[in-house]
């Protein structure tokens, strides 16, 4: 019997914001970047119309779990 491991995913990109769904997703996401060995990218989004009067800089952030 031939026992191996696929690694399907080398790069995940999740958007997270502050919906109930996702702790859910982040989970899941988490799971199979630790399963396949792959980076994970997370990119955070909120609504900007929520934000109208304040100015957004997007800066490059590498953080290592």
């Amino acid at each position: 019997m031939c026992n191996f491991t696929l690694n399907w995913y080398k790069e995940i990109l999740i958007a997270v914001d502050d919906s109930s769904a996702t702790a859910t997703v982040f989970a899941k996401v988490l799971e199979l970047a630790q399963r396949d060995a792959a980076q994970l990218m997370i990119c955070h989004s909120i609504d900007l119309a929520t934000f109208s009067q304040v100015t957004v800089n997007l800066v490059d952030l590498e953080i290592e779990i």
